[in-house]
């Protein structure tokens, strides 16, 4: 599906994502971010790496924006926990 729209149009999303986006960069156990009334955008942690936001906007005709590495990751580890490896050849003991 193809939509058309404009930058000063979405630029509520993106402000959303942005404010989302810093909120869970300074509280990583958060998984989501909004409220869940009708018409409002609730962002969601995504991704493998936890550093994604998928934002949906609670109507019936809004489609999902996923935000690829939105939350900066810094040491890149949540509470001192190592980052998680992402192919399995990287597995400790895995052959």
């Amino acid at each position: 599906m193809r939509r058309m729209t404009t930058i000063s149009a979405e630029q509520g999303l993106v402000d959303f994502a942005k404010k989302a986006a810093e909120y869970m960069e300074k509280s990583p156990r958060t998984t989501t971010f909004g409220d869940l009334e009708p018409g409002t955008f609730l962002a969601i942690r995504w991704g493998l790496g936890d550093d994604c936001l998928l934002v949906v906007k609670l109507d019936d005709d809004f489609h999902p924006l996923n935000f690829q590495q939105a939350i900066p990751r810094g040491d890149k580890s949540v509470d001192g926990l190592p980052e998680m490896p992402y192919r399995e050849h990287e597995l400790e003991g895995s052959r």
